[in-house]
């Protein structure tokens, strides 16, 4: 983005909390500590309960949501939410209770448990920048201020 630095992420670090199939979104935060992820076993959970549980899922402290794939209005809603939705193939690996390393700038992940390491698969720069600016509404807040800063 030009004018305007978004600091980047930094690499957070956390326990993973597997969510089984037909596992509401809302259940599975009541059992999350500070900087968890939860860990989908499918791509079950629609855009729309995502809606319904974000505010439980930051008010828990979620790091972010893993799964082996997610369609695009649940990432979406996430990222515009500054909650990472993150499409990590190997998912299935993941262990409830598994220490994690999620580096999201660099695309990659490390079970600190196993030593495994996976790939995340489907973050691009406009949704790193969603993320660093802290959710879509701040986002615009900074594109607006750039077309301030630009007379436009």
């Amino acid at each position: 983005m030009p004018d305007i630095e978004l600091d980047p992420l930094r690499p957070l670090h956390g326990q993973a909390r597997r969510v089984e199939p037909g596992e509401a979104l809302e259940h599975a935060a009541a059992r999350l500590s500070a900087g968890d992820f939860l860990v989908l076993a499918d791509d079950g959970a629609p855009a729309a309960a995502l809606n319904a549980a974000l505010a439980s899922l930051r008010g828990a402290g979620c790091g972010g949501i893993i799964a082996p794939a997610l369609s695009e209005p649940f990432v979406h809603a996430a990222i515009n939410g500054s909650l990472p939705a993150l499409i990590v193939e190997e998912a299935a690996a993941i262990r409830d209770g598994d220490r994690l390393r999620v580096d999201v700038e660099g695309h990659k992940i490390a079970n600190l448990d196993s030593g495994d390491r996976y790939v995340i698969r489907n973050i691009h720069e406009v949704e790193l920048d969603v993320l660093r600016a802290g959710g879509l509404t701040a986002f615009r807040g900074v594109m607006d201020e750039i077309k301030r800063r630009h007379g436009m």
